[in-house]
């Protein structure tokens, strides 16, 4: 965690005082490599500052280390790291440096699994260990687990409590985030609520969605409303709700959700996600699907559209055997991960998002930053990224949707320069941090 440098010099021959701020160290920096460092900062800043006090002088720096405490934040102590006298010297350095921070979260959406909350934590962890934050994921793993039904490659643990909570109190964390509401969410709820502990939650999934699709249909209605207000009381206790995009504050707040709610978007890992047309040696407009295969990702409404195109469907799930038999002439690649996938965006033409569930779409801005056109319907998500026409097209019609975006005239540069501009997963970190500081 980079930490801050204050200099102040007070030059007695001219009575003028000013100051210097300097940062840019890890949590690593050895206290000479500080040392040095500070050094030649404050040289080049007393240079600035135009004292008539030789550089020479530098060699005598009071630099002093003010570190807040990790477990008492309203401690503080100093620690004179030159091991000189203040007074001795020509210019004072105080050298403020906050404690790392440690995160637990406690999700049931963990490795091997591969999807969009899986993939949102993997990216935001990395960042906040760059920034020499400590993080631990409590997920299935851990715990005695089953299947879950039509989804066998999910697994949710059996009766978690009492050791999560034992490992909970080891960490010793200064936040806990709770990102989905499966067994492991609501027994990290449970534990927070018993010890009075602030959480954060994220709405990732359209559970009350999922579950319509997967009742009889004239249950469904009564299936969503009281999922939404079991998944309405999971997240009333948060301290903090994350949720990606406007339209679905907007939605959660129909839904009568009283939490603050923070934007927190998603990021894209350029060196994997970038414009380089790959040839496809195939006649056709090349349109490609990148998600899980199941029926509450409205697939089948791209699989059976009429269009003379060639198909490509990236992932796996409940449904791909059953539409592999259906559509024979549609090429499935099952799951695809890192410059594999990146290259399989690079070889369409254009993505293809039929889903009217999710609550982003990390895939969308994966697509634009390889360059692709995205057509998708008018839902939450992709109307929330595809914002202008070089970007895409939205329709509730997604035939329609995807001959506006094959008739797109944006460039794959534009588009790639949109997603560095603004989804970038330092400033997704950033976001993510904010809500567990100052606990």
């Amino acid at each position: 965690m980079p930490a801050a440098l204050l200099i102040t010099i007070t030059s007695s021959s001219s009575n003028r005082m000013s100051n210097g701020i300097f940062s840019g160290w890890g949590v690593g920096s050895s206290a000479s490599g500080i040392l040095q460092d500070i050094t030649q900062f404050a040289s080049i800043f007393i240079a600035g500052f135009n004292l008539s006090m030789p550089l020479t002088r530098m060699a005598l720096l009071s630099i002093n280390c003010l570190t807040r405490s990790r477990d008492k934040p309203s401690n503080l102590s100093v620690q004179n790291l030159s091991n000189l006298c203040p007074s001795s010297c020509g210019a004072t350095i105080i050298l403020v440096k906050s404690s790392d921070m440690r995160i637990v979260i406690i999700t049931d959406a963990w490795e091997p699994q591969v999807n969009g909350v899986v993939r949102t934590y993997q990216n935001i962890i990395a960042e906040l260990k760059t920034q020499g934050h400590e993080v631990k994921v409590i997920g299935p793993d851990d715990f005695v687990t089953f299947p879950l039904p039509f989804y066998p490659e999910i697994r949710l643990a059996i009766l978690p409590y009492r050791k999560m909570a034992e490992m909970i109190e080891e960490f010793n964390p200064d936040g806990i985030h709770i990102p989905v509401e499966g067994p492991l969410g609501w027994s990290a709820r449970k534990y927070c609520i018993k010890h009075k502990k602030q959480f954060t939650t994220a709405f990732h999934t359209h559970f009350p969605d999922y579950i319509a699709k997967r009742v009889p249909s004239f249950f469904s209605k009564i299936a969503k409303d009281v999922t939404i207000k079991i998944v309405r009381h999971f997240h009333a206790a948060a301290k903090t709700i994350y949720v990606a995009t406007d339209s679905l504050e907007k939605q959660l707040r129909q839904w009568n959700f009283t939490n603050t709610m923070v934007r927190l978007v998603r990021g894209v890992d350029t060196n994997i996600f970038y414009p380089c047309k790959i040839a496809n040696n195939n006649p056709k407009p090349v349109l490609i699907y990148v998600g899980r295969v199941a029926v509450e990702k409205n697939i089948e409404s791209f699989l059976s559209m009429e269009i003379d195109a060639h198909k490509i469907v990236v992932g796996d799930g409940p449904s791909r055997r059953m539409f592999e038999k259906k559509y024979p002439r549609i090429e499935f690649k099952g799951v695809l991960t890192g410059q594999d996938l990146g290259d399989a965006y690079r070889r369409a033409d254009c993505f293809v998002f039929p889903s009217k569930t999710d609550t982003f779409g990390m895939v969308l801005i994966e697509a634009l930053a390889c360059g692709l056109p995205v057509a998708g319907y008018d839902v939450t998500g992709p109307k929330d990224i595809i914002t202008s026409d070089f970007l895409g097209a939205i329709n509730d019609d997604l035939f329609t949707a995807v001959t506006c975006a094959l008739k797109n005239k944006g460039t794959a540069q534009q588009r790639f320069d949109y997603v560095q501009t603004h989804y970038g997963w330092p400033s997704v970190a950033k976001v993510f941090l904010s809500q567990h500081e100052g606990k």
